[in-house]
């Protein structure tokens, strides 16, 4: 997004293509969406989304990738 007086401004913009942008960061795990959480350096988790959450609530559960777990 870009705010500001962009039409009575003159401005420059440099748009980038990332070739990824559209590979989700996030994988299905027995149909729930989840994704491994950054740790700080003291180790703690950093949730920043749901699939991280589920991540984390899987992994507490003692699940791993393969088990059966119907979604929910």
């Amino acid at each position: 997004n870009i705010i500001g007086a962009v039409l009575t401004n003159p401005a420059q913009f440099n748009i980038v293509i990332d070739s990824k942008f559209e590979e989700p960061d996030y994988l299905s795990w027995n149909g729930v969406f989840v994704k491994e959480p950054k740790q700080d350096a003291n180790g703690n988790y950093l949730i920043t989304s749901a699939y991280e959450l589920n991540w984390l609530a899987m992994q507490t559960r003692g699940e791993q990738p393969g088990t059966t777990r119907a979604a929910g």
